[in-house]
């Protein structure tokens, strides 16, 4: 019995034309003009058939030079019971993904990326609300939070100096700044050809400060212990710069948060130890700030994905940037508080204060390091496209 795969009666007559090599720009473009089924294809691995019936010897090397390819993606190559789709039928690999990642940007059947971006959205608004509930329930409406607040804000003591360098740039914050930086994110998502960022960074920065106002004069009560009665949860100041710098985290491409990370942690840091230092805010107004903004990044990352933004970026590589992301607010931390030391910073005396000062200090910092870099890290579940 012959070896040779009957062609259909269409291509009968163009034997010769595959044997002499007239139809090899159409094998090399991978279109050729018949697809066989599953049960018409052979079991060698030195298909198309060639003239002479055999697939042995100088045929498999003609044989060779028709197939471009013999990995698992060209259709007649690749050996399954299966029939096979024309190349017009099956998604096209985007340029630069290397071989063995799903041609899809968003994975297998587009899903696993936007789910994954989805559910760390959710757990940052989660974890962002039950943070805030804990705040109030144990420091704003008991006797024993409150006498603990009010001793780390004295125990504090700074140079009038470094008080005044504090004090100017706290009054940066206004209304005005937060208009200014709000066009100023929108003018580079749109010159990134990003309007979907543009208005993402808008929702994230008007809605965390619109919930702080909510919280502080709506929501939440300070019961009277003999201090204060009037609440203070959360800092508006530190809603303002934390939204500003997350937002920019937002908008610039992917490949600036290495570095963005600990500015944006150095910064939202500064501004909450100042609030603490100059006694306008207890530590946990400050937190609960850091959470506010955590939460409105996890919503707008939920937004983003649902809407198809998500792209390659899978949980491994943002577990990596996580990494990089605590080492990098780890420094800026350990630059602000070096910063402090040298500006004067101390406590009012004895063992008391001390350590009451740096459990104030390091939640604070601790705060905002793991609320900008949670929301780093769920950003970058959305992927890196072209434009990133």
């Amino acid at each position: 019995m012959s070896s040779t795969l009957p062609l259909p009666a269409a291509s009968r007559g163009d034997r010769s034309s595959y044997a002499s090599g007239g139809n090899r720009s159409s094998y090399a473009s991978g279109h050729s003009p018949w697809y066989p089924t599953g049960d018409e294809r052979p079991s060698s691995p030195t298909w198309p058939p060639v003239a002479g019936g055999g697939h042995a010897g100088g045929d498999r090397a003609v044989a060779a030079r028709h197939v471009p390819s013999a990995g698992r993606d060209h259709p007649v190559a690749y050996q399954s019971s299966q029939p096979s789709n024309p190349p017009s039928g099956r998604p096209q690999r985007a340029a630069g993904v290397p071989a063995g990642h799903p041609a899809h940007p968003t994975g297998r059947g587009g899903r696993a990326r936007p789910a994954s971006a989805i559910a760390c959205g959710a757990l940052l608004i989660l974890a962002a609300a039950a943070g805030v509930w804990a705040l109030v329930r144990t420091l704003v409406w008991t006797a024993w939070g409150q006498r603990v607040e009010d001793v780390i804000m004295g125990a504090i003591v700074t140079d009038w100096r470094t008080d005044r360098v504090l004090l100017a740039g706290l009054e940066v914050v206004s209304i005005g700044a937060v208009a200014v930086t709000l066009l100023a994110l929108g003018a580079i998502a749109l010159a990134r050809r990003r309007p979907d960022l543009a208005i993402a960074s808008a929702v994230l920065v008007a809605g965390a400060n619109v919930t702080t106002q909510a919280l502080k004069y709506g929501l939440v009560d300070r019961p009277d212990f003999g201090y204060s009665t009037l609440n203070t949860l959360p800092s508006g100041h530190v809603t303002v710069v934390t939204s500003v710098m997350v937002g920019l985290l937002l908008v610039l491409p992917a490949s600036w948060r290495p570095v963005l990370v600990p500015v944006a942690t150095l910064l939202g840091t500064t501004a909450g130890v100042a609030t603490l230092v100059v006694a306008w805010h207890r530590p946990s107004d400050i937190i609960a700030a850091y959470l506010v903004v955590m939460a409105w990044a996890g919503a707008v990352v939920i937004g983003l994905a649902a809407a198809g933004r998500a792209g390659p970026l899978g949980p491994r590589q943002a577990a990596g940037r996580a990494i990089i992301y605590g080492l990098g607010a780890s420094v800026a931390t350990a630059v602000l508080g070096l910063a402090l030391l040298i500006g004067g910073l101390t406590h009012a005396g004895g063992q008391q204060h001390l350590v009451a000062g740096a459990v104030g200090l390091g939640a604070v910092a601790l705060g905002c390091a793991v609320g900008v870099c949670a929301s780093s890290v769920a950003i970058d579940l959305l992927g890196e496209d072209r434009r990133r």
